[in-house]
């Protein structure tokens, strides 16, 4: 697969910055089941550093074509419920630190309120991919 064209920005922010009064301060992964929709769940496990894990059949990731989520999340589908165990024991801490450090270089992208959040810039750089995978081409307005 070719990088994207697109690139959203990546500054980290501070540890500190949106964190949650519900979150574990020594949660590793956060559990993210099927709902109805996306919901809020994920940009709060953005928000507090804790790797999600996916057990979605079928989900489509925000952002899926400009982020890589298997560097920071693990998703499993719901045959796998038996495995998690397992499959969390697996993750040494320098794989878990590893994966939070990409965390928290794409938090920023989840948070719409300035003057922290680019989730307006992750936007529009994930509809610019797919206007550039659809073989558009990007119009400029006329005056």
């Amino acid at each position: 697969m070719a990088a994207p064209a697109f690139r959203p920005p990546h500054d980290p922010l501070p540890k500190t910055a949106h964190s949650s009064p519900l979150g574990h301060p020594q949660a590793q992964f956060c559990l993210h089941t099927e709902g109805n929709g996306w919901g809020a769940r994920v940009v709060d496990y953005m928000a507090m550093e804790c790797l999600p894990l996916i057990i979605n059949d079928g989900m489509m990731f925000s952002y899926a074509n400009v982020l890589d989520w298997p560097r920071f999340s693990l998703y499993m589908h719901k045959r796998e419920i038996p495995q998690i165990a397992p499959r969390l024991r697996n993750f040494s801490r320098a794989e878990q630190r590893e994966m939070h450090a990409v965390q928290r270089r794409y938090k920023r992208g989840f948070v719409w309120w300035r003057p922290d959040g680019l989730a307006y810039e992750f936007t529009l750089a994930s509809l610019g991919e797919r206007v550039l995978s659809l073989g558009l081409k990007p119009q400029r307005a006329h005056a």
